[in-house]
């Protein structure tokens, strides 16, 4: 064993000797690069600051970002000179339209299509915002956006709105990454079994959680994967970086 492991035992022996769990950051370019995906388009729905760690893991591949907030320009200007990005601003759900959206005024990234339930409602300024939204599916039609694609989604308790907007999809998608709702934290939001019976449907099955342990979570990123993939039969803990 290498010096470094050995020094890494020993720290992680001790923290659990003093009742910590110690578990690695799941959620980083190095975590997610052993899973060897090869998307040739990686969509960021629900952008905010941007998931600086999810392009990291896909260096080469066309980056587009898909958020309804002006303000979110700003964060993506930070990204272009390392990455292939594109930006379109714009809601994504599961038909063509127009929506309102409920933007805290303080936190941004808690956005939302959806009204927050009482015991979830931080108390705090909502402004709302007529916004377009546009489904994945007419997105990549129109753009010709090369296949294969890596999605991942976060809007806030609409991410099933989202998957049902990209069925016609759905056979070029190598993965989902996903933020999914376990509490009601939003009003005529999914359930956690219908988002998974949803992606079922389509030969999607449940292949990593990428949070690091919460205690009663009230959500969980989720990373879906086709069934017969390979990547359900590696080791994450022995496979090489």
């Amino acid at each position: 064993m290498s010096n470094q492991k050995t020094f890494e035992s020993k720290i992680i022996a001790a923290l659990k000797s003093e009742g910590f769990d110690v578990s690695p950051i799941k959620f980083h370019h190095s975590y997610l690069k052993k899973y060897k995906f090869t998307p040739k388009t990686v969509f960021d729905i629900g952008v905010c600051k941007g998931t600086p760690e999810l392009y990291k893991s896909f260096p080469d591949s066309k980056i587009v970002l898909l958020d309804p907030l002006e303000e979110t320009k700003e964060y993506y200007k930070n990204f272009t000179k390392q990455f292939d990005m594109d930006f379109i601003q714009c809601a994504i759900g599961s038909k063509k339209g127009q929506t309102c959206i409920h933007i805290p005024k303080n936190r941004l990234g808690s956005t939302s299509i959806l009204e927050r339930t009482e015991i979830y409602n931080p108390k705090e300024e909502i402004s709302t915002r007529s916004v377009e939204v546009e489904t994945l599916d007419n997105i990549i039609q129109e753009r010709k956006y090369i296949s294969s694609y890596g999605i991942k989604i976060d809007t806030e308790g609409y991410e099933l709105e989202v998957l049902k907007g990209m069925c016609n999809s759905m056979k070029d998608v190598e993965f989902i990454l996903t933020e999914v709702s376990i509490k009601k934290r939003f009003v005529d939001s999914y359930e956690f079994s219908e988002l998974v019976s949803f992606l079922a449907k389509f030969d999607f099955e449940l292949l990593d959680i990428l949070n690091n342990y919460q205690y009663s979570p009230r959500y969980l990123d989720c990373l879906f994967a086709r069934k017969n993939s390979f990547r359900f039969h590696l080791n994450m803990n022995k496979y090489p970086q």
